[in-house]
């Protein structure tokens, strides 16, 4: 038990007042003569050691009284381990990225680890730190002799160099102590991203041990299908020209070998004259004696990607409302769309968790759904998925702004005299970018009804009509997207379904709401969902699959998936000691004020004074009712 504010602890010595008063009360019977002692048989007779007993117990619950208000003054509270570890610490943080990987590297970084683990002052304990993409601690702090037993074991992995995570848990073992920092690494400068910076108390000392540069480094940075034949991009990122032979194989049996030479600090594609099958796994290879092993080797799935599952969700009329929206994802096999339609009126009898296989919806009608089926729409786009809403006429605005909330339409559905067109009003987003220069046929469409959008900061605008309304925006709800079409999609208040610029418009809507479910062909070693190999090689999904950050449902069972390293770590280009410096901040508030401040918050969360108090006038009415009686 710690006090918040000992001084207080002084005026327990008020209890000797009670104290020295029972002494000083205690007083000797006086002798009377009595010449027979029959006189006395009817006076009052009270027990003398049940006198002392009732006045030691008034004693005691007075000096209780006394001690529990001081201790109520001090403000008690369990420190539960505040300032127990302030003994200085040493802290070994080890680079284990795939960059340590060149050879000799990782056995020059063991020894610098082990020579910062032997010079750390015998009053400090030592902790261990293993980094690449996540930082492990591998030892706690405890004796050295155990650290370097479990340094022994630390091996060099496949991720990339994240600074950041390392300092971080580095920091998160000093909390308030003092001490030193020893980061043992080859100072490659892709290891701190834009804007990243790590506080550490003013006690903390921290040094770079610099393992040193490989002498060269060749690497594959892309393998892929250009026109359906195999094309290899290979980086020489050393000083020397290199010389050497791709090799090319499918399904574990070579097919071909390719001669390559590549100047220093320049790159090469080549091209192999060959047709690969349409299912299977390709793997190309290179030898490298100089660089880093990781980056000889990349992975590519030849299986051809699975459809994007959309869904449409109609009124009354299905094959009216989606027709269009049908035929337009349907109109190119190479784009691999699969739309299953729904009526409004059954979105409440889904499964929350089937709606998860798809990619993105589009609401084209709102007629029969329910408060249910829109919390299930709700819930859909919370969890990353995308909504495209045509407000169109047969939408229930006020279901949809009861819904969404941020969705406000500033007017009904209304017919116009004179059509409007469509004006881009954002070139650069995902959805009109594909267009180019041809955006301007958009202006081509008709619009002889529509509805008013919001005009707020919460929405961007990406289409108006020729009138300045806005006609496409788009807003986030969770982790989702939502874009909201100021028309229907069914040729009922426009021709828009009828001019070449629907088709693309309406695939790459798709393609830009469904990009959080989209699943990935191919993955770094950092993004292997939990449970799997975080290595280079060729993986098959789970139907649950999840990354390791938990994020969304990456695939559909039995898909398989290339699992290759992050190429921007086969860079050597290094940092100095004054860069890596400049990323490490330094705390105004001391150790001391720290634990003033963390003791002062866990008192205020215990409240234990309040227990004090109650327990001294628990006492001072025992004392009340104890006197009374004496009396």
């Amino acid at each position: 038990m710690s006090f918040l504010y000992p001084v207080f602890l002084v005026g327990a010595l008020a209890v000797a007042i009670p104290i020295l008063l029972h002494l000083l009360r205690r007083e000797t019977d006086v002798r009377v003569p009595f010449s027979a002692v029959r006189f006395l048989r009817h006076a009052p007779v009270e027990v003398a050691h049940r006198r002392r007993l009732r006045e030691l117990i008034l004693l005691a619950l007075r000096v209780s009284a006394l001690a529990l208000l001081a201790l109520a003054f001090a403000r008690p509270f369990l420190s539960r381990g505040i300032a127990a570890g302030t003994s200085p610490l040493t802290v070994v943080a080890i680079d284990t990225s795939y960059s340590l990987t060149a050879p000799g590297q990782f056995e020059r970084a063991r020894q610098l680890a082990r020579r910062a683990i032997d010079e750390a002052p015998a009053s400090h304990l030592v902790s261990l730190i293993a980094f690449d993409d996540d930082a492990r601690v591998v030892a706690m702090p405890e004796a050295r002799a155990s650290v370097l037993a479990k340094l022994a074991g630390v091996r060099p992995g496949y991720g990339r160099t994240r600074y950041r995570a390392a300092l971080s848990r580095a920091a998160e073992i000093f909390g308030l102590r003092g001490g030193k920092l020893v980061v043992v690494t080859d100072l490659q400068q892709v290891g701190w991203d834009g804007g990243d910076t790590v506080t550490f108390g003013p006690g903390v000392e921290v040094e770079v041990a610099d393992v040193g540069p490989p002498s060269g480094n060749l690497a594959i940075t892309a393998f892929r299908l250009e026109e359906g034949r195999p094309a290899v991009s290979i980086r020489n990122l050393g000083l020397l020209l290199r010389t050497g032979q791709v090799r090319l194989e499918v399904d574990g049996r070579q097919l071909a070998e390719m001669p390559f030479t590549i100047g220093p600090g320049t790159s090469a594609t080549l091209n192999f004259a060959l047709s690969l099958p349409a299912t299977g796994t390709a793997r190309a290879t290179i030898e490298d004696g100089n660089g880093y092993a990781a980056d000889n080797v990349r992975y590519l799935v030849l299986d051809p990607p699975r459809a994007r599952a959309i869904l449409a969700i109609t009124g009354s009329n299905p094959r009216g409302d989606a027709f269009y929206l049908e035929r337009a994802l349907q109109v190119d096999e190479t784009s691999r769309f699969r739309v299953e339609l729904v009526a409004a009126s059954a979105v409440a009898r889904l499964d929350p968790a089937a709606l998860r296989k798809f990619a993105s919806i589009f609401l084209l009608g709102s007629q029969g759904l329910d408060l249910r089926g829109a919390e299930h729409l709700a819930g859909f786009v919370k969890s990353g998925g995308g909504l495209m809403i045509a407000a169109g006429a047969r939408l229930d605005q006020v279901l949809v702004q009861a819904l969404f909330g941020a969705l406000r339409f500033d007017g009904a559905w209304e017919g116009r005299t004179a059509p409007v067109s469509l004006v881009p009003a954002n070139v650069h987003h995902p959805i009109l970018r594909p267009f180019g220069p041809l955006t301007g046929t958009l202006s081509n469409v008709q619009f002889r009804q529509t509805a008013a959008l919001p005009e707020h900061d919460r929405w961007q605008v990406i289409a108006r009509f020729s009138n300045g309304k806005p006609a496409l925006v788009e807003s986030t709800l969770g982790e989702g997207r939502i874009l909201l079409f100021a028309s229907d999609l069914s040729n009922r208040g426009n021709d828009f379904p009828l001019h070449p610029g629907f088709v693309p418009l309406i695939h790459e809507a798709a393609r830009y709401l469904g990009a959080v479910h989209e699943h990935p062909s191919e993955l770094v070693p950092a993004e292997v969902p939990a449970g799997m190999k975080r290595e280079p090689g060729i993986i098959e999904l789970p139907a649950d699959a999840r990354d390791r950050r938990g994020g969304a449902a990456m695939g559909s069972e039995g898909r398989r998936v290339a699992v290759n390293v992050d190429i921007n770590e086969s860079e050597v280009s290094r940092l100095d000691a004054g860069q890596f410096a400049a990323a490490i901040t330094r705390s105004s508030v001391s150790a001391k004020d720290a634990a003033r401040t963390e003791a002062r918050q866990i008192e205020e969360q215990q409240n234990l004074w309040r227990y004090g108090l109650m327990l001294m006038i628990v006492a001072l009415a025992a004392e009340l009712v104890v006197g009374r009686a004496a009396a």
